[in-house]
């Protein structure tokens, strides 16, 4: 990359000195709703009063199980590799495998099998199961694994019972026919690789979800392991769809509709009928159940007349209806009151006795997009965003409640920070997240795992991967966190017509899948025509990734989304406005790269010279790769943290894209849940003061008067009026404040901008750093938003003073003369003295 450094020079040594704290808003108080566990729902139906958990018998199978090591191999191995080991069988004597935890990522264990030069990797996992006779009669047992990567074969006393191909997909089997009383043998073959960023040369045939490292690769059983034992007649499946009554929408009393597959292995022909009950999954009002109790009955099952979707016997799929009544009121699932329900299922004999029942917990919300915004619950909202790094949760060797906790943390502290939703970055992030995301009102945008990789085997890919989807819908469907489908993040289809069509398949199959509609994005970062393709897509959102004040100066965001946004009306055949939201999913950055140099030594012309001729490259800037945004000791002294150019270019970038309202959310990428500034951009109504040009206030004259425009932006559904916005010039600390202006805002609509001109008066002051605060109150006097800017005071009489430089300076003659000539003419002016410096 060029190098443009052009001035080196030593900064000024001065001592501290006080300065202003940020003027932000306190953090939220958000915290996880107490609810009651599964295992504690109660339901009364046909005079009974039972629990659906005792239904099924869950034993954790996590812990140690043994291991055979990992073998790497520079190709692909046989899909009948080591089935002759005779590693699956009972007997095999397994005493001198090594033991391993399960869940974990084998290659936390291994980290030796990081090999680019041997990117396949196999091994095998061995564990007993004991079962008593009683515990096998008139039970189905299953085995279920939350997470294996990425393929398994999977043998039960030596009987392969199952196959599973996928790394972020939950997979269950029924295990009953290959066991016996007694001990009992599970063994696992399991093969991965690296993928095609770390050594894999062939087409990819299924996707890998994030590829910025060999370590978010993830291979064996990395997520719970669990034995169900359940009865004969067992419900396999239940997906729920709530359809609240909400503006926008021609109902009078809220629905839902419940989706489901029973199994009956009893042979049993018999008039049975299903129940459906809907009660509170809330602790303060646990188990309180709607008066309506959904009924439906089916004459005559007969266990061979009924075929499932999986194409398994003895099955009957179906669906149900079911009308609420309104007492007591039917509380919706909101980001500010997280209400959450269980719907339980259960299937009644001739003589009402209860022949299986399962509970599954959901909430009663609707999101959705119309005329190009988004509405949750029929109001409309706008999309304060984050994105979390799924890579880091999941297959790590933490316990469970070690892994919740910390997931936990990050969900609350961005909750409390203002942000709405979140995005799982790369790839579907661990389920427990979205079970704390159900209870903190953090809506998730839900993303799939086909990220980067663009060299696909079309077929077997699309075979694979829509199967794997298939999963993925069913393993997410009931949280109602999850709001809006990424399925997938920066995949280039331009002149890649294989790639295009899968990625639009991949989008028809979610809507085939989701009942519920909620909004797809073809892939995060699609509406960067420029980077990943002109072809319109098959998309209900359009997703840009672009990273202001990292790939090119901030202050081109104006002019560089406009020209993004007149190609996308252009690609998709529209006139002035889209018709799909326009959301900026990933901007600003600072997040990765970060760099500290201990031998750095500021003021040192040779360290710079050294840094300025150093390679740059993007997500490795290397320190200078920074410096068109901050000082290089800024990007490199130890001490020093990516959350202060986050904090100050947050500021800056996000409030253009708050005032620009084509766009109707956004999302840094910035991966601190605890930065300082982030209640501050992220509050529903927010005071701006900017120039024409939407420059904010920076470099001032003392005592002298300036016209600006005062802009408030209302994302909130609140309309106000009569509200005074007032400035005060705060610095050097919070308590020397002058004021320089009140301004009225006598309308402020919902969801729209208000802008009044406003004149900055300046008193006389010091010359200096300080502080612009604004501040927006209501009639009553209540602080509805609040705002700042970093600003500089200089008295107009030293534009023409001389400068006396403390330290030698130097410029960098890089060759382009005009640059270097209006430099030099510009320190000629100051009476600064310099000499030019040559790059070797």
């Amino acid at each position: 990359m060029k190098k443009t450094l052009m001035l080196l020079f030593g900064l000024l040594v001065s001592a501290a000195v006080a300065a202003p704290s940020a003027y932000v808003p306190p953090p939220h108080n958000f915290r996880r709703v107490p609810v009651i566990a599964p295992s504690a729902v109660t339901v009364n139906v046909a005079g009974q009063k039972l629990r659906p958990a005792a239904f099924t018998e869950r034993r954790s199978l996590n812990g140690s199980w043994k291991i055979s090591g990992l073998v790497n191999a520079a190709g692909p191995f046989a899909a009948d590799d080591d089935l002759t080991s005779g590693y699956e069988r009972p007997d095999f004597d397994d005493s001198g495998w090594d033991d391993i935890a399960v869940p974990l990522d084998w290659f936390r264990h291994y980290r030796q099998a990081y090999k680019r030069d041997q990117p396949y990797v196999k091994g095998w996992y061995r564990r007993q199961l004991e079962l008593s006779a009683e515990d096998l009669a008139d039970r189905r047992v299953i085995l279920h694994f939350e997470r294996i990567g990425y393929e398994a074969l999977i043998f039960v006393n030596g009987r392969q019972v199952g196959q599973h191909k996928g790394d972020f997909t939950e997979y269950e089997v029924d295990v009953t026919e290959a066991l016996r009383p007694g001990t009992n043998s599970l063994a696992l073959r399991v093969l991965t690789d690296f993928g095609p960023a770390f050594g894999r040369r062939e087409p990819v045939t299924h996707a890998y979800g994030s590829q910025w490292s060999m370590s978010n690769i993830r291979g064996g059983i990395w997520g719970n392991v669990t034995l169900r034992l359940e009865p004969l007649l067992r419900i396999e499946k239940l997906l729920i769809d709530p359809l609240p009554r909400c503006p926008g929408h021609e109902q009078e009393r809220h629905e839902l509709r419940a989706s489901y597959v029973v199994q009956n292995y009893s042979g049993v022909t018999t008039d049975i009928r299903l129940v459906g009950v809907v009660s509170s999954a809330m602790q303060a009002d646990a188990n309180v159940a709607n008066p309506a109790q959904l009924s439906q009955r089916i004459a005559d099952w007969n266990a061979a007349a009924y075929k499932t979707l999986a194409e398994q016997p003895n099955a009957h799929s179906g669906q149900l209806h079911m009308v609420l009544d309104d007492t007591p009121p039917v509380q919706l699932w909101h980001v500010d009151r997280p209400y959450l329900y269980f719907f339980t299922l259960l299937v009644l004999d001739g003589n009402d006795r209860v022949l299986a029942a399962r509970s599954e917990r959901f909430g009663f919300r609707r999101f959705e997009v119309r005329e190009g915004k988004f509405y949750l619950n029929g109001e409309e909202i706008y999309l304060f965003g984050e994105n979390i790094p799924s890579p880091s949760y999941g297959g790590f060797p933490e316990s469970a409640e070690e892994l919740e906790a910390r997931l936990t943390e990050s969900i609350q502290n961005e909750r409390n920070n203002g942000y709405v939703i979140i995005r799982n970055s790369h790839m579907p992030i661990v389920p427990i997240a979205l079970t704390i995301a159900d209870e903190l009102g953090m809506m998730i945008f839900n993303e799939w795992a086909w990220c980067f990789t663009v060299a696909i085997d079309e077929e077997p890919f699309g075979e694979q991967n829509l199967r794997e989807i298939r999963q993925f819908v069913v393993d997410s469907y009931n949280y109602p966190s999850v709001c809006m489908w990424s399925m997938g993040n920066e995949v280039r289809h331009a002149a890649r017509p294989d790639v295009w069509r899968q990625l639009n398949a991949q989008v028809a199959l979610v809507r085939e899948l989701d009942g519920q509609r909620r909004p797809i994005s073809n892939f995060s970062g699609a509406a960067g025509w420029g980077s990943y393709g002109r072809d319109p897509l098959d998309t209900d959102v359009l997703d840009l990734h672009t990273y202001v004040a990292l790939a090119s100066p901030w202050t081109l965001r104006d002019r560089q989304s406009e020209a993004i946004y007149q190609g996308l009306l252009e690609i998709y055949g529209e006139q002035e406005r889209l018709s799909r939201p326009l959301v900026a999913w990933e901007n600003i950055g600072f997040s990765w790269g970060w760099k500290t140099d201990k031998t750095f030594r500021v003021g040192n012309a040779e360290d710079y010279l050294k840094y300025a001729k150093a390679e740059t490259k993007w997500a490795q800037p290397n320190g200078i790769g920074f410096t068109g945004a901050i000082g290089l000791s800024e990007a490199l002294l130890p001490g020093m943290s990516p959350a202060m150019p986050m904090n100050l270019y947050g500021r800056r970038i996000l409030e253009l894209y708050r005032m620009d309202r084509r766009y109707t959310g956004f999302a840094p990428w910035f991966n601190i849940d605890t930065l300082e500034c982030a209640p501050l951009w992220n509050q529903p109504v927010l005071p701006t003061l900017h120039s024409e040009r939407n420059f904010p206030p920076r470099h001032l004259y003392a005592g002298e008067s300036s016209d600006w425009l005062c802009e408030v932006v209302n994302s909130s559904n609140q309309v106000y009026s009569e509200l005074v916005l007032t400035g005060e010039l705060v610095g050097p600390t919070d308590d020397d404040r002058r004021p320089v202006g009140t301004w009225p805002v006598p309308a402020l609509p919902a969801q729209a901008n208000s802008v009044n001109p406003a004149r900055l008066e300046l008193p006389m002051a010091p010359a200096g750093s300080y502080q612009l605060r604004l501040t927006l109150r209501d009639s009553a006097g209540q602080r509805i938003g609040q705002n700042y800017y970093d600003i500089t005071l200089q008295q107009r009489a030293e534009l023409t003073q001389p400068i006396t430089a403390r330290r030698p300076v130097a410029v960098l003659d890089n060759g382009v003369a005009t640059n270097v000539n209006a430099l030099c003419a510009r320190l000629d002016a100051f009476g600064i003295s310099y000499r030019l410096a040559t790059d070797p």
